[in-house]
């Protein structure tokens, strides 16, 4: 399950990708022909309606996804350093999006290499854990941050005068999104996308201090 809700944010990160291809290859002479029907209109456009439904069920994903991300519970963490990282979806669109957008899908050979380079790009930004640069979500509303929280943990050892644990401090550090602004000092909840993954958490902010 892991794996496969991975795949799904990955692919709901190529709707920006179906749109533009939407546009691009939609023949809107196709429109001003006389006694045209439906069917021809869809022949005449086919790759734009293919990239026109796919966009959607990438969409839809994000939709269906996002019904799990209610970040609730009181075991909350306080921020010691907030880096934003939102920079990530733009280096997506230009490194995985656009450059897709010249090949010619007319010609079978590019479209084949299209859905290629597609995979290549899936296979290598789960395998390294950045499926989740996803423009998508930004779209949503949520930003990407790199943060450090403070955690706290007994040791083992007691201390002589006082006979107590003692505690130490441990800083973890964690990628999370976010609907939210954060920074240095903020109180959040988290909550991991899924059980099996450690790589990203969802936040929502419950106070300032």
């Amino acid at each position: 399950m892991t794996l496969i809700k991975k795949i799904l944010l990955y692919f709901s990160s190529l709707w920006l990708f179906f749109i533009f291809l939407c546009i691009r290859e939609i023949d809107f002479n196709s429109f001003n022909v006389d006694n045209w029907s439906a069917k021809q209109l869809v022949c005449d456009n086919l790759i734009a309606v293919v990239s026109l439904l796919l966009a959607f069920a990438g969409m839809s994903i994000v939709c269906w996804l996002k019904n799990n991300w209610n970040v609730s519970g009181d075991h909350c963490k306080k921020l010691v350093e907030v880096d934003s990282k939102n920079g990530d979806y733009l280096v997506f669109i230009t490194t995985c999006i656009l450059p897709l957008l010249p090949f010619d899908t007319s010609d079978i050979n590019q479209l084949l290499l299209i859905f290629a380079i597609i995979i290549s790009f899936g296979f290598i930004l789960i395998r390294t854990d950045m499926y989740y640069t996803n423009p998508t979500l930004a779209i949503f509303g949520y930003k990407l941050y790199e943060v450090s929280f403070e955690l706290f943990e007994r040791s083992n050892s007691r201390s002589s005068n006082h006979g107590i644990n003692n505690n130490k401090v441990v800083v973890e550090r964690v990628n999370v999104l976010c609907l939210d602004r954060l920074k240095k000092g903020d109180i959040i909840r988290l909550q991991a996308y899924d059980d099996g993954l450690d790589e990203i958490y969802f936040a929502k902010l419950r106070k300032s201090v």
